[in-house]
């Protein structure tokens, strides 16, 4: 179901009590979810903010968080500079080759 099937005309273009009518606090707190995620959250925080439990937000970030390039970048950095991996405690030079899962 795309936007035009739900909606009888733009979002931009409803007034304030249509677009109160199309807004649902569920649907709301799912956004929260992704949100905070994006916002680098942990899922014990997501859910003391939004309510959920733990299985319910990872069930909804396996559903609709993006999984980016940018995103496994930033995990790659994190894995390669953290203090507590023996890859970041390693003396020499090493170059890893790691690949993006749209790539392949």
């Amino acid at each position: 179901m795309d936007a035009a099937e739900f909606y009888k005309k733009p979002f931009e273009e409803m007034s304030q009590k249509e677009k109160q009518s199309q807004l649902h606090f569920n649907g709301i707190r799912g956004t929260a979810v992704t949100l905070l995620a994006k916002a680098n959250a942990t899922i014990p925080q997501i859910v003391s903010v939004t309510g959920h439990t733990l299985q319910s937000a990872t069930r909804i970030l396996e559903r609709y968080f993006p999984r980016t390039a940018a995103l496994s970048s930033a995990a790659m950095d994190a894995f390669e500079n953290a203090s507590a991996t023996q890859f970041a405690n390693q003396s020499n030079s090493v170059t890893v080759a790691y690949f993006y899962l749209s790539d392949i």
